[in-house]
């Protein structure tokens, strides 16, 4: 499949720059195809590039210890200038934690480039990157795939221009990080064209969290003298941009590729001058909110104008390296535009008490249902353990009579019986005769069966 590229513009008046063609210096297999790019504007949409640049500073209110400082707002970072920024600059000869590397090649040619892989992944515009191409231009590409005018976008540039390494034994490119950052420098090099102008040295910073440092050793020449020479672009800051794929023809097996800068950072580059640095922090993304729900928490400037795509499950402002996803989704027009209308998120605390009602009334049935049929089924296991609870329940808690204790009760109806019993009663008549006196029987006692008893 052969791929024809289109390097476009949203909506700007001119186009974008036609710089000098880079090559590849380890191809690999997926850029093998024959890469041919057409330079357009495209006015389809009206959204404006966002651009910004920073105001040049007022040399009487620089402090004269620190030096002057500056901060700026941008779309997607924030950039701090520091005139003294000496102590952002990492000395690769001297620090004893980075371990830098020259690159051989690349400090022997003009427009290469070399693929190296970060240490980490990093977050640009938002968006996950693991790995650039190194230029000798002064920039670092972070496209997803290698193409002539790497300069045109899609870069971060401490100081992009037409740099010939090749012009002196002493320049060298040199990379390295510490785990947490990702240095490179750009050591002695000339321009192709002002060779005379003298030698250029400055370094980009890659750090872990996303903040990009810019800073500068030694700048003989302001950057707007540089010029263009041999067509190169020269520029300062960070630029970003999305591809959009189309048959070239239908039902033809050859596309068209289409990049889209959608944002172009330019910083001040009157400020760039020896011992000087910047310092671009990144803003939270729409891309970076990962549920429907955080895409409309507010963590994002509303400028922005994210929605929740629920097929893609992607927040986005459809302006973002997601763009061919997101509209051939359709997700401007079916996209959730509002937290109450997040799916399962608008509603969170009724749906909460929503699911304790229906557990409590599932227990509530439940038991119900357990007693009817523990009632109705005394043998079964439940009507057992029914049983003994409503035994337990219903069992006397008072201790239990004395028989020998006679209530005040028990008297008055012992009373009321020997009131009704007959008055006179005689006693039976009896055979019995009382013995002689010279019975052998005790003569202390005499037993009976009547109630006197006689004693001899």
């Amino acid at each position: 499949m052969q791929i024809f590229i289109l390097l476009c513009l949203l909506a700007e008046a001119t186009t974008v720059a036609a710089s000098s063609k880079y090559s590849q210096i380890t191809k690999e297999k997926a850029d093998s195809f024959l890469w041919q790019i057409e330079v357009s504007d495209d006015t389809t949409t009206t959204r404006s590039l966002r651009k910004k640049r920073q105001d040049k500073p007022d040399p009487a209110n620089e402090p004269t210890d620190v030096g002057y400082i500056k901060e700026d707002q941008h779309m997607y970072y924030n950039s701090t200038y520091y005139s003294n920024g000496q102590d952002l600059y990492v000395d690769v000869d001297k620090d004893p934690v980075n371990r830098f590397i020259p690159h051989s090649q690349l400090s022997n040619t003009f427009l290469t480039a070399d693929k190296i892989r970060l240490p980490f992944t990093f977050l640009f515009y938002g968006h996950e990157v693991d790995s650039v191409l190194l230029a000798t231009g002064g920039f670092l590409y972070l496209g997803s795939f290698f193409h002539e005018y790497l300069s045109a976008t899609q870069y971060i540039a401490p100081l992009m221009g037409s740099f010939d390494p090749s012009l002196n034994d002493s320049s060298t490119i040199k990379y390295g990080n510490n785990g947490t950052a990702f240095t490179v420098e750009w050591s002695k090099v000339h321009i192709n064209h002002l060779e005379d102008a003298g030698s250029f040295t400055f370094q980009t910073t890659l750090m872990n969290d996303g903040r990009i440092i810019f800073a500068y050793k030694n700048i003989p020449l302001a950057p707007s003298e540089i010029g263009g020479g041999n067509g190169h672009k020269v520029t300062v800051g960070l630029s970003d941009a999305f591809y959009y794929d189309e048959p070239l023809t239908e039902g033809s097996s050859f596309y068209k590729r289409t990049i889209y800068r959608y944002d172009t950072l330019e910083l001040n580059d009157t400020l760039v001058m020896s011992s000087s640095a910047f310092i671009l922090t990144p803003l939270p993304t729409c891309t970076q909110q990962k549920s429907c729900s955080k895409c409309f928490s507010g963590n994002v400037d509303s400028s922005f104008d994210c929605k929740w795509c629920p097929s893609l499950n992607l927040c986005s402002s459809g302006f973002d390296r997601n763009r061919q996803d997101w509209s051939e989704g359709q997700c401007d027009t079916v996209g959730v535009k509002g937290i109450s209308e997040c799916p399962g998120e608008g509603s969170s605390s009724n749906t909460t008490v929503i699911v304790v009602v229906v557990i409590l009334l599932v227990i509530t049935i439940g038991v119900i249902g357990l007693l009817v049929i523990a009632s109705r089924c005394p043998l079964t296991t439940a009507g057992r353990a029914l049983s003994e609870v409503k035994s337990t329940i219903f069992k006397k808690t008072t201790p239990p009579e004395d028989k020998y204790n006679i209530t005040k009760d028990d008297a008055v109806d012992q009373e009321h019986a020997n009131a009704q019993a007959p008055a006179n009663i005689e006693a039976p008549a009896t055979n019995f005769q009382a013995p002689a006196t010279n019975s052998k029987v005790p003569s202390a006692m005499v037993i009976t069966n009547h109630t006197d008893v006689s004693h001899a």
